[in-house]
């Protein structure tokens, strides 16, 4: 029973707290309604009961970070025309909810990096190594060696035929073509001394920019820059990080941030009249990632980009070359697949070490291509966690235009742009693909929607409220069957059933709510008492649980845990 309680108490709180989200949504939202109507001690009004709300449940329920820095900031911005010692506290509060939001992400960079660098040293290690640094490189001796006694066609032949069945399946990469091209031993000489120098390359680049992107994410104004151009590239493409609301009669930043990203965007706007933005530099090292692992291990298809192409009225399709892509509708092909498995060039080195110790060649030889493709595997290792390492450091990107978003409210638009919305506003429209024109004015509105908005607000605001306290009294319900040790005292429940009055006994069923009814009388409402859903009414508080959310607890069959499915019916047997 102790482990039926702990998942019934665990899933109220997540009900309860979706509740009081949706409270301090409707409280937000009413909140940047009243500024925009100049009703400043309303919106005040709002924004305490929110901070009232996480003072009263802040031992049972959690309010949304976000949320609450949403809160937090925009009553500081009410109040700060005083400078009042409130609004400077209320500010601190808020820098303290975004550092601990950041620190999440700066965790788990750290740890990625701990785990990155010892790889890369013994990656380091190899690559100093005689073997690395000889003038001759072994798989050139070999080569050699091939060729002056007549066994050269027979290497070439061999890497050719191993490449070719390796390389086959559902495609054919673009290296793998370029084997077949492939003649003699000179022309194996050059192309695995092409592909071996832009594997080098490749990963002092990715290291280059790896390294690049974690200081980056160490300076904030560095930090500040790299979000601008990711925003504006991939993470929403669009310019609402320049969003500036409404406050009175003027128009205010909502941030440094978003005023720079808003003069930036500006700049770049009118410097770029035809020209599409370049890649941010967390796009640019995902790039070169790509790149550096088609090297290092098996990918088959090459990724194909995706290509903007503009809907006419007439339904024709162009090519977007223009700057304004609202209706443009992306078109991709492809996508590269690959797995873990060894690359192109792994493959070829592995032959020829082979054919080397076949032919029995000298074994300082051997020994160099053994260290050869103990390198390749510690690279392969290495790469693995500098994937790791980029996607926290974007997760880190994400967080902090998370909490630049968080900071918006409510605005009003501008004549201008309500003309401009109206000339977008075409039947092709709908099937843009592109979210320019959905998301960039999301939280803007026009004056005659306030009243409306306010009003659904208001009603989302009841029915939450409404939700709230019965949930929270669920969950205070079975916090305290919890507390009293329900169900553990020697197999047997001395509780009544509520409808019968007959003793619980050995065996009982729970609702959601966590009242308990003896068997047969489940049996009557699940049968003869089960709404249209499928659901069974509390006959003590009125709430709803489905057929397969009823648990059925039995302590007859002595010691034992075990949990089996019965006509939709979950039994447990506690200790």
């Amino acid at each position: 029973m102790e482990n039926l309680l702990a998942s019934l108490v665990k899933k109220a709180k997540v009900e309860a707290e979706e509740a009081l989200r949706q409270c301090v949504a409707a409280l937000n939202g009413l909140a940047g309604v009243h500024i925009l109507l100049g009703e400043w001690s309303l919106a005040e009004e709002k924004y305490r009961s929110i901070l009232k709300l996480a003072d009263e449940y802040k031992q049972n329920l959690k309010v949304d970070t976000l949320q609450k820095i949403h809160t937090l900031h925009n009553l500081a911005e009410i109040l700060e025309n005083g400078v009042s010692a409130s609004s400077l506290t209320l500010k601190d509060e808020a820098k303290e909810l975004e550092a601990k939001y950041l620190n999440k992400c700066s965790r788990k960079i750290s740890c990625a990096k701990e785990a990155v660098d010892p790889l890369t040293d013994a990656v380091e290690n190899f690559l100093q190594s005689d073997t690395m640094t000889c003038k001759q490189p072994w798989w050139v001796q070999v080569l050699d060696w091939s060729c002056s006694s007549n066994y050269a066609d027979e290497l070439v032949r061999k890497v050719k035929n191993d490449i070719s069945d390796y390389m086959s399946g559902t495609g054919k990469s673009r290296s793998s073509a370029k084997i077949n091209d492939v003649s003699d031993a000179n022309g194996l000489r050059y192309h695995l001394l092409i592909q071996i120098d832009e594997l080098i390359d490749k990963r002092d680049l990715v290291l280059e920019e790896m390294k690049q992107l974690t200081k980056m994410g160490n300076e904030p104004t560095e930090a500040s820059r790299l979000v601008m151009v990711a925003v504006d590239c991939h993470l929403r493409q669009t310019s609402c990080s320049s969003a500036i609301v409404s406050v009175g009669s003027k128009r205010k930043a909502q941030s440094d941030i978003s005023s720079n990203i808003s003069k930036e965007g500006n700049k770049r706007k009118s410097g770029q009249k035809k020209k599409r933005s370049s890649k941010c530099d967390l796009c640019e090292a995902d790039a070169n990632l790509e790149r550096y692992e088609a090297l290092l291990f098996k990918v088959l298809r090459q990724k194909v980009e995706g290509e903007a192409v503009l809907l006419t009225e007439d339904g024709h399709a162009e090519k977007n070359e223009g700057d304004d892509d609202a209706q443009a509708v992306k078109v991709f092909g492809q996508l590269s697949r690959g797995n873990w498995a060894a690359g192109e060039i792994e493959r070829m080195l592995k032959v020829v070490l082979g054919f080397a110790k076949s032919k029995k060649l000298d074994q300082k030889i051997i020994e160099q291509g053994n260290t050869q493709i103990k390198l390749m595997e510690s690279m392969k290792k290495e790469y693995k966690y500098l994937r790791i390492l980029w996607r926290q450091l974007n997760d880190q990107v994400s967080a902090i235009d998370e909490l630049n978003m968080a900071k918006l409210r409510l605005g009003l638009r501008d004549t201008e742009e309500v003309k401009e919305a109206k000339q977008r506003k075409k039947v092709v429209g709908n099937l843009s693909t592109n979210l320019h024109s959905k998301l960039e004015s999301l939280h803007l509105l026009n004056q005659h929607e306030l009243e409306p908005y306010a009003a659904r607000l208001s009603a989302e605001l009841a029915g939450g409220s409404c939700d709230l306290r019965k949930r929270v009294g669920q969950l205070f319900y079975l916090q305290n069957l919890e507390k009293a040790n329900s169900g553990r005292h020697g197999g047997m429940n001395p509780d009544p059933c509520p409808i019968c009055r007959k003793v619980l006994g050995e065996k009982w069923s729970v609702l959601q709510c966590g009242h308990c009814y003896c068997t047969e009388c489940i049996k009557v409402l699940v049968t003869e008492y089960s709404g249209r859903g499928g659901s069974v009414k509390c006959a003590v508080c009125r709430e709803m649980t489905h057929h397969a959310e009823i648990s059925y607890v039995d302590t007859s069959g002595g010691p034992g845990d075990y949990c089996v499915q019965n006509e939709g019916l979950r039994i447990l047997s506690p200790l």
